[in-house]
């Protein structure tokens, strides 16, 4: 029922706009924005389902096997679905809500090749012990810019060789109060010298407004 009024709710521009106008007021910050969501029993977003958690698991399986990657720390691994379709010899998800780590360490109890904490930026301690560093469908969520800077400091200061970003790479206008889009390609080109962009691989599933595409960064020799 929830579903099915809400999509009435958004055909119309008028309701769409009084929609996210709503919304706005009660956002507060990206971190408690995914919290609550979690503790609502939502899930991680249509990115980590169907043929778009299908493609990014064909692209990273390919890069794993192609690198010998035997180690790799996802920051922002949520509800663990898009998991299930991952070859990795070793995994540790990392992700704000406790609920959300509860349940996909439940899920994976019984796998020793996979564990999970809660990534908490204020304490984390980056240091380069995974192969491979990943993000995924997390960089565009981060809208405070003190969050964001301090997500791209772990994610690179984690990677011993490389790091995976899936993220849009735009400055667009969103009516979404828990999006924010940047160019963060000039971000890490500014911030992380030692690393360099190595390959893009474009999304054929995205469309011209919602640009999503993979971006692979190798640490300089």
């Amino acid at each position: 029922m929830k579903t099915v009024l809400r999509k009435i709710i958004l055909s119309n521009p008028i309701t769409t706009k009084a929609w996210y106008q709503l919304q706005s007021l009660s956002f507060s910050n990206s971190s408690d924005y995914w919290k609550d969501r979690y503790k609502q029993g939502k899930n991680s977003g249509c990115g980590s389902y169907g043929e778009l958690a299908q493609f990014k698991a064909d692209i990273l399986n390919n890069f794993v096997a192609e690198n010998n990657i035997t180690s790799v720390v996802e920051f922002g691994s949520g509800d663990g679905n898009q998991l299930a379709l991952f070859s990795f010899s070793k995994y540790l998800g990392l992700d704000i809500s406790p609920v959300v780590i509860e349940q996909t360490s439940a899920t994976y109890k019984n796998d020793p090749t996979r564990d999970f904490a809660i990534y908490d930026p204020a304490t984390y301690q980056a240091e380069p012990t995974h192969d491979l560093s990943l993000s995924l469908d997390v960089l565009y969520h981060l809208v405070e810019d003190e969050t964001y800077t301090t997500y791209l400091k772990h994610l690179f200061g984690s990677a011993r060789q490389f790091v995976g970003i899936y993220s849009n790479n735009t400055v667009s206008k969103s009516i979404n109060p828990h999006v924010k889009t940047r160019v963060f390609t000039s971000d890490i080109d500014r911030l992380f010298p030692e690393w360099e962009l190595i390959e893009v691989i474009e999304n054929p599933i995205s469309t011209k407004t919602n640009r999503v595409d993979f971006f692979f960064y190798g640490k300089k020799s």
